[in-house]
């Protein structure tokens, strides 16, 4: 895991920064000295020249490169975690310790001649407005380290031993942590009471994960169990209704917490039910597959399916806890995993190019690989909780998808059909001309290596249409859709003409590519 240090001016995040790094022997990188000698500028000029946009942009390409390398100590710069996308790409990326002192204390620290942009004529005025408008900033990093009163050295140790004691990743969206790491759910109780959720718990889970795992967790927690049947053809309202008796049968209350154990049709079905038993109660999502780990059970979306299409009815009530433990993956089926990994797919394709290069060349383990996809998903939900903009790229490949999913009666699993979704819209992009030549084929490429599905032949064009015409993502009745241009960058809201349309979808009903 990486290091990085964060907090306040004057925190001491270079000095400590290089004296961890020599003491564990790795590489130290300040994220402001990198940009000045990428680009041979200093960081004050651009404030000076009102450029702060152009430093922020760099700042934040950056923040990704180092997000893609292992065992570096890294100084993140004073405004470089404001943004969500730099801050979940470093957290999964490493264990972020945010360094802090009292006022006084910061104030002696940067009286050294170092010019500091955001602090110039007035310090301590400055200061005293800076710190008030990060406090919840500061706060809201779990690892946190003192520093009054305490030698460089004394700071460097403590910070060492907490990466020493780090085993999992930890993202923050808002109130709710989400946790990625192997071995979690013994520590289940311990994180339902630093939480503060309280009892009465009941557990939900399907007919898949009920036998594996659903015992240890209900006993673990002194909470009763409920199961309904697996699959996507069960994510509906009579599962929604059969759930409501059960929280009536098992005393659930309103301050009360609902616990998803399962793949991401489970988490969407009891985070659905949480969200509108006795107008809501807390809920924890314990995901237990890689599409769910990845992406189903971040960004607080909950719902179920009607006959005519996926996620029709549904709500916006993120869980209080997110704790995924990796170790359940080991008992997931091959045809799974490769499921879920359409989704870390997407992700590369969205928003980190290093992740997609990994992956299609298959240089990055699995863990690894849901922890940085997970990254580009808190990232953009974080930046629009509600799907008011940027968070429609997360859509990517869905639309298409979707249409398959239910044109084939569930037939095909979620993440097969993603990945079709994927080559489809790859395909069209390419030939609307608004993504890279060459696209499509490192797409379908990275999707075969992983095992997954490209086209979907047998399956009726006619059928797709009529069912993505339910598609939620519409505006004033025209589907909308998201585009890429290149690995790592999408434009969404887009509309496509029907003719084009069609022929993506005769082309990946057949055998062969058209």
């Amino acid at each position: 895991m990486n290091l990085i240090l964060y907090g306040p001016p004057g925190a001491g995040k270079t000095t400590v920064g290089q004296l961890v790094a020599q003491a564990l022997g790795r590489e130290f990188v300040d994220v402001d000295a990198c940009l000045e000698a990428r680009w041979a500028r200093p960081v004050p000029d651009y404030f000076a020249a009102g450029e702060q946009a152009l430093f922020r942009a760099r700042e934040a390409q950056i923040c990704r490169e180092l997000a893609a390398r292992n065992d570096l100590v890294i100084a993140a710069g004073g405004g470089a975690l404001l943004d969500p996308h730099n801050r979940a790409a470093l957290e999964g990326a490493g264990l972020i310790v945010c360094l802090r002192a009292a006022p006084a204390v910061l104030l002696q620290r940067i009286d050294n001649g170092v010019v500091r942009p955001l602090l110039a004529d007035d310090p301590a005025g400055k200061l005293a407005r800076l710190l008030a408008e990060r406090a919840s900033l500061y706060d809201s990093f779990a690892a946190q380290v003192h520093t009054d009163g305490l030698t460089a050295g004394e700071v460097a140790a403590e910070v060492a031993q907490r990466l020493a004691t780090a085993d999992h990743v930890r993202f923050e969206l808002g109130a709710c942590s989400a946790l990625i790491g192997r071995g979690l759910l013994a520590r289940l109780p311990a994180l339902l009471a630093g939480k503060r959720l309280q009892p009465p718990y009941l557990v939900i889970t399907d007919s898949h994960v009920g036998p594996l795992h659903g015992g240890a967790v209900a006993a673990a927690i002194g909470a009763p169990l409920t199961t309904f049947p697996a699959g996507e053809a069960h994510k509906n309202l009579d599962t929604a209704a059969g759930l409501y008796r059960a929280c009536l049968a098992h005393n659930m209350e309103r301050g009360g917490t609902v616990l998803a154990l399962g793949g991401g049709v489970v988490g969407d079905v009891a985070g659905f039910v949480a969200a509108t038993f006795m107008r809501g109660v807390a809920w924890v999502n314990l995901p237990t597959t890689v599409l769910a780990m990845a992406d189903a059970s971040l960004g607080g979306k909950v719902g179920v399916d009607l006959p005519e299409g996926k996620n029709l009815v549904g709500a916006f009530h993120p869980p209080s806890l997110i704790v995924a433990d990796t170790a359940t993956l080991d008992t997931l089926p091959p045809a799974e995993v490769r499921g879920g990994l359409a989704e870390v797919i997407k992700s590369g394709a969205i928003g980190d190019a290093a992740l997609f290069e990994r992956l299609e060349h298959g240089t990055i383990e699995l863990e690894p690989a849901i922890a940085r996809a997970a990254a580009v998903k808190v990232g953009i939900a974080v930046s629009d909780p509600y799907e008011r903009g940027e968070r429609a790229s997360l859509n990517l490949g869905h639309t298409i998808g979707h249409g398959v999913e239910v044109a084939s009666g569930f037939r095909l699993s979620h993440g097969e059909c993603v990945a079709i979704g994927l080559a489809a819209i790859a395909r069209l992009s390419e030939d609307q001309g608004v993504a890279e030549a060459g696209l499509t084929n490192r797409i379908e490429a990275c999707l075969q290596r992983a095992g997954l599905p490209i086209r979907c032949p047998g399956l009726d064009p006619a059928a797709i249409r009529a069912a993505m015409a339910s598609d939620k993502k519409k505006a004033r009745g025209q589907l909308k859709f998201v585009l890429p241009r290149r690995i790592g960058a999408v434009v969404w809201g887009q509309t496509v003409e029907e003719a084009a349309l069609a022929k993506i979808l005769e082309g990946m009903t057949h055998d062969r590519t058209h």
